[in-house]
């Protein structure tokens, strides 16, 4: 009997230590997870930090990519606008490299500055490559204008006309419209009117001034024409257009030598059977003036 009372006591004991033992061990448990969630807990709050942080950063980077892109593309607008076509090349070319988030609108600026500086096969092959983009990012109307532009300039007049009127179709800012309407004008004088219109709404388009020159040209107005050359060697310096419609005037002037002077400001950019052929016509036009006694100059 006192041998089970020994035993129980032991066993109580026994179950006594057992219990304190797993009573510490919960307690201590209990302290390890408290520690546990009070770690995660803390690291969950930098978490959340450097996620804001990270945030931030990523905020502050797009708006200094935003700011950046902005500031491009207002330069090779400027320099657009400032007739300044080698510096537009540089600024897009540029500003392509760097993946700019609007490719298209700077190859549209790109080709101006190509057609300023009578890269015409260049000018051509990237009309071309904008015309086959899938997304053209909302610029269809402007392409298809571009495209129409060139297939004149190529004699190609049924392309012309279906390019030029699909981009009206389109539709397209109010000196663009008013410039592609005079493309597909019969009437001289109502190309003059529309073209004024054009420039109305936008003093340094391009293709709406140089037009305007040749077609006052064409209709006699020379005295008009002289004085938009001369307005356009200033707004638009590096412009090979200007020269070139300058030697015709010269050449319609009857004053050969000048006319070529002029003409030769172009050798190094023309190809040189674009620049024998023009100065042949030129020579050719100028001699054929000064046999006209009653030729107004």
């Amino acid at each position: 009997m006192r041998r089970l009372r020994g035993l129980a006591a032991g066993s109580a004991t026994a179950v006594i230590v057992t219990l304190v033992g797993l009573t510490i061990g919960l307690a201590l448990l209990s302290s390890k997870n408290q520690e546990l969630v009070t770690a995660n807990t803390a690291i969950q709050q930098r978490n959340q930090q450097i996620k804001a942080q990270n945030q931030e950063i990523q905020r502050e980077r797009d708006k200094a990519q935003e700011n950046y892109e902005t500031s491009t593309r207002l330069s090779a607008q400027l320099a657009a606008r400032r007739g300044q076509w080698n510096e537009v090349l540089r600024v897009v070319d540029r500003a392509i490299a760097e993946e700019h988030q609007d490719p298209v609108g700077l190859r549209l600026v790109r080709v101006k500055a190509l057609y300023g500086l009578i890269h015409t096969e260049e000018c051509r092959d990237e009309i071309k490559s904008l015309f086959e983009l899938k997304d053209k990012a909302g610029y269809d109307a402007e392409i298809d204008l571009w495209y129409g532009d060139m297939a004149l300039l190529q004699h190609d007049a049924d392309s012309a006309k279906e390019h030029i009127q699909r981009a009206i179709d389109a539709g397209l800012p109010e000196a663009e419209e008013a410039y592609a309407r005079s493309l597909l004008e019969p009437n001289t004088a109502k190309v003059v009117e529309l073209l004024n219109s054009a420039l109305e709404e936008d003093a340094f388009h391009q293709r709406a001034y140089q037009y305007l020159i040749a077609n006052l040209i064409m209709l006699g107005r020379r005295g008009e024409a002289r004085g938009k050359i001369e307005l356009g060697r200033t707004l638009f310096p590096d412009d090979g257009n200007i020269v070139l419609l300058n030697a015709w005037l010269l050449a319609m002037n009857g004053d050969s030598d000048r006319s070529i002077a002029t003409l030769q400001e172009l050798q190094p950019v023309l190809e040189d059977k674009d620049y024998r052929l023009a100065e042949r016509l030129f020579r050719g036009l100028a001699k054929y003036v000064n046999t006209m006694d009653h030729w107004e100059r």
